[in-house]
């Protein structure tokens, strides 16, 4: 009951922030706003040399190798402190502006890369002269696409840039709002990725959080505030089309992980279909022979495909639950009819909407908030699950006593380092074993002796820790291994060790005293080879510091 409780309020919480954005971009105006935009009524259109026909803006038109000019006389008077700009949205045509027969801005050939065929949607914004009232402006603009689609020419407002700029923010404000929670679930689904175990489920949560980072870049490459904020139409325009075409890439690799083993083979289909539409698209378009737009609708066919392959796989997955499946199923619906509605708009214009992929933008919000629950549950399991195993192999691997690594660890180094000599081509072994242990055990009992076997654990730790890695593998026997250290070096770091222990030992009881035998590692030689030579060399010097003792 209360994952259905949460998951309510989740999209409750969504709804209400757009229609907050929707009520802000519909009916909100600050003062004055409307008095600095200027709107032209009388327009005309000449196509060629025929005649100038009366027309209302917007207005579509289609690619027939014409020069298409629209012309009126302004009646816009600029504030005295404004700086005057016409702000013109065209849809694949190269165009130049003019007052009263003098040219006042071109956006030609020139200003894109040669092996573009189109200038992709330009949003210009062209500077005025303060005196403009009264005189003739001229727009004469190229269409340089033959494909079957028709084409706009926007209305043209004139305005200064910070009211423009006003009332492009409030315009696209649902749309920056959704670009946001894009990058915000991107981002979440991202970073808990990373801070779980690799496994499945943190391959599902990179794939979505990339799917919704390549979205919110597309998202915002539809979004005009941004297109004239940045106002470079040609790297927007690539950006448009060339992420529009690897989005379905991780949301189809997401679906992969989620179907059995008999279906992957279907999206590995689909998936390499997209790649070579994504690649061929960029051969073809920075090849000069077909534009990205006139390509389109490969991508369109590649994204239905898509969409029915996941429908397929998992009305047939036979390892779903009947739970699991509807609630994927329920999932991609919003993203499908979107993509519908929004297929619909582009080829027929039977729907009117600001953006071409509105209605899909909205499915796919929808697609992440519906599996944000479960996805959220997901990352704190596999959190817990990450934390306890992290836990569990430390434990593994730690003495209890001393806290140095153990003999299950000694023995795994010793395999790394056999399976990498490239790496541990310069390795010493020092072995160390602490005399007359059970006779202080036996005289002062455990606790004492147990002291003692942590004093010598700190000395060699505090003296080796920076240089390789310290292990206890039995009651009184420890070894080292040094990495990347040369023997006089090792030398002058055991008679610092020494020295420490003989002064220690003058005010510490019992007496920590311990043997220590150390040999180079041999090329062509397995690790344990090393280590019993060590180990002898230690056992000699025992006996004679026994000897010594007697």
């Amino acid at each position: 009951m209360k994952k259905v409780i949460l998951r309510i309020v989740a999209l409750v919480i969504l709804m209400i922030a757009l229609a907050i954005g929707i009520l802000l971009s519909q009916g909100y105006a600050l003062p004055g706003q409307s008095e600095q935009l200027h709107y032209e009524k009388d327009w005309y259109l000449q196509i060629d040399e025929g005649q100038k026909e009366k027309v209302t803006l917007p207005f579509s038109y289609t690619y027939g190798g014409k020069v298409h000019r629209l012309s009126t006389t302004l009646s816009y008077s600029p504030d005295s402190n404004a700086a005057p700009y016409a702000f013109i949205d065209n849809h694949h045509a190269y165009f130049k502006v003019y007052v009263d027969g003098r040219e006042i801005y071109n956006y030609t050939a020139e200003d894109t890369p040669s092996v573009s065929k189109s200038p992709g949607n330009a949003y210009s914004m062209i500077p005025l002269p303060r005196d403009c009232s009264g005189k003739e402006l001229v727009v004469e603009f190229y269409p340089t696409l033959k494909v079957n689609v028709e084409y706009w020419m926007e209305d043209i407002i004139f305005a200064d840039y910070a009211s423009f700029m006003r009332l492009q923010f409030f315009d696209w404000l649902p749309q920056n709002i959704i670009m946001i929670l894009y990058f915000f679930i991107g981002a979440l689904m991202i970073m808990s990725s990373l801070a779980i175990i690799k496994d499945k489920e943190s391959r599902r949560l990179w794939y979505i959080g990339l799917f919704a980072i390549l979205f919110g870049i597309y998202s915002a490459s539809e979004n005009r505030f941004n297109l004239y904020m940045i106002a470079n139409p040609y790297l927007m325009y690539l950006a448009n089309f060339i992420v529009f075409a690897a989005f379905p890439l991780p949301l189809l690799m997401f679906f992969r992980e989620s179907v059995s083993k008999t279906y992957k083979k279907f999206y590995s289909v689909i998936v390499g279909a997209d790649v070579l539409n994504l690649v061929i698209q960029m051969i073809l378009h920075f090849g000069g022979i077909l534009d990205l737009r006139e390509m389109l609708p490969a991508t369109h066919i590649c994204d239905l495909g898509g969409i029915i392959v996941i429908f397929y796989t998992f009305m047939k997955s036979p390892e779903d639950t009947a739970k699991r499946k509807r609630r994927t199923l329920l999932s991609i619906v919003p993203i499908a009819a979107g993509m519908g509605m929004d297929l619909v708009t582009h080829y027929t214009h039977v729907i009117e909407a600001a953006s071409n992929t509105l209605y899909t933008q909205m499915g796919i919000l929808l697609f992440l908030a519906m599996g944000a629950g479960s996805m959220i549950k997901t990352v704190l399991n596999s959190y817990k699950e990450n934390l306890k195993n992290r836990y569990y192999k430390t434990m593994a691997y730690q003495d209890g006593l001393t806290g140095l690594y153990n003999r299950a660890a000694f023995q795994e180094e010793q395999m790394r380092i056999d399976g990498c000599r490239e790496k541990y081509s310069n390795v010493i072994c020092v072995c160390v074993d602490i005399n007359n242990l059970k006779q202080i055990n036996d005289d002062n009992g455990h606790l004492i002796g147990d002291q003692v076997i942590c004093r010598v654990s700190t000395y060699l730790s505090d003296t080796f820790s920076t240089h390789g890695k310290v292990f206890r593998i039995g009651g009184d026997e420890f070894v080292v291994f040094v990495y990347d250290l040369d023997i006089p070096k090792l030398v002058q770091l055991l008679h610092a060790m020494g020295e420490r222990v003989k002064t220690d030992n003058q005010t510490k009881a019992p007496p920590a005293i311990f043997a220590v035998g150390y040999d180079c590692l041999r090329p062509d030689e397995k690790m344990e080879v090393c280590v019993k030579r060590a180990d002898d060399r230690m056992y000699e010097l025992k006996k004679k510091q026994k000897n010594k003792s007697r």
